[in-house]
């Protein structure tokens, strides 16, 4: 089932938000001495241990499920995505 033009261009730049975010969590997980920048800001150099593991699963796992599904809902993604229409 196609969607309209809307539907699809609102799909992908919902996607190329979701990589901006993934890609944007990339200097946390490698401990990169960026901690005043992200989550909240409290934590000056480099983050704890527990934050960049949850940063790296958001960017790894979280986000592009997330866009798959976005993508699925769209019909712009293989028919497996458990999408209701």
């Amino acid at each position: 089932m196609a969607c309209s033009p809307g539907t699809t261009l609102a799909a992908i730049l919902s996607v190329v938000l979701l990589l901006w975010s993934a890609f944007s969590n990339s200097p946390w997980r490698w401990g990169v001495p960026l901690g005043h920048a992200a989550w909240g800001g409290r934590h000056d150099g480099v983050f704890p241990a527990r934050l960049g593991i949850a940063s790296g699963v958001a960017g790894v796992v979280i986000y592009p499920f997330i866009g798959l599904f976005v993508l699925a809902s769209a019909s712009l993604a293989a028919d497996w995505m458990p999408v209701t229409r």
